[in-house]
Order: C-alpha cells, then structure tokens, then sequence
C-alpha cells in the first residue's frame, strides 16, 4: 500500500506542472471537450452560481488531455487522493491543501424535520458532515475571479440591451 501510494505521490506531482499551465489556458480547453449538462443543471445553477456542471470524469478527461497521461492512471490518482482524504477524516483529523484549503468535520445539530408528502414531524439527529474552507489565498483568487465574471455578464446584458 505504501508503494502505490508513493507511486501516485510521484504522479501527482508530474501533474503540478499541468495545472499551473491548465490555470492559464482554461478557455481554451473548454471548447475541446465534451460539455456535461443533465437534468437538474438549472436547479444547481440556483444552488451554485452561474456556469455549467462538470463531473470526475470531465475533470479526469481534462488533466489527462492537458498532462498526456493516460485517463486510467489519473482516475487512479485521483481516486487515491480522495481515498486518503476520507481515510483522514474518518480517523479525525483535518486535510489542509496548502494554497487551496482545508478539509475537515464539521458538527451539523440535531434538528427538526419534515416529511413533505405528509408535514408530519420527526427529529433528525446529530451528525458531522465533509466540509471544506478556501484558504485565504484561494478566496481571493475566487473573488476576483466571480468579480470578471460579473463585469463581463454586465457588460454583454448591457450591449445586448442596446443593440435590442
């Protein structure tokens, strides 16, 4: 087990280099591949902000395109790296991502739910659930990417708008 694991180790970071490249030239991969949409993207558009779904296999699909490595071994990476992150969790500790963030526990509380069909009451207990905290860094990166975004949203609704 150790020695796969430092196999993907190695593996891992053959593909540092292709994010810092896959940073800059996002767009123009975009185009090449295959879009995944599905039923409830309109639902989680609400839920998560404007843009489009993307799954593992779209994300696996674009490192392997972008590093040269086959899509196989970079499942099996990825797989590992999320294997080992639950792994950390289930023994209690946090996952910290340096520049990224941090992967932890969190308590949600005891509370009262509802069955919808019926409105009849019932308590749901205590639980704690994956969560996850950008680092202070990341956020910033985020933020001013959504800002962008937002300008340029704007400013095609307006030339829309006075071209309509």
């Amino acid at each position: 087990m150790m020695i796969y694991f430092i196999l993907v180790k190695q593996k891992i970071r053959e593909l540092r280099g292709f994010l810092l490249m896959k940073n800059k030239n996002l767009n123009e991969h975009e185009e090449e591949l295959e879009m995944e949409e599905d039923d409830d993207s309109q639902k989680n558009a609400k839920k998560y902000g404007h843009g489009v779904e993307r799954k593992q296999n779209y994300i696996i699909a674009m490192a392997a395109e972008a590093s040269g490595i086959h899509p196989d071994t970079v499942k099996t990476a990825f797989d590992t790296c999320w294997a080992a992150i639950q792994h950390e969790l289930e023994e209690g500790n946090w996952v910290k991502l340096h520049g990224k963030g941090t992967f932890y526990l969190s308590k949600r509380g005891s509370r009262i739910g509802r069955n919808p069909a019926t409105g009849e009451e019932h308590e749901v207990p205590e639980r704690e659930a994956m969560a996850f905290q950008t680092s202070t860094a990341y956020g910033k990166y985020l933020r001013e990417v959504r800002a962008k975004r937002s300008r340029s949203l704007r400013k095609e609704s307006a030339n829309s708008s006075d071209n309509g």
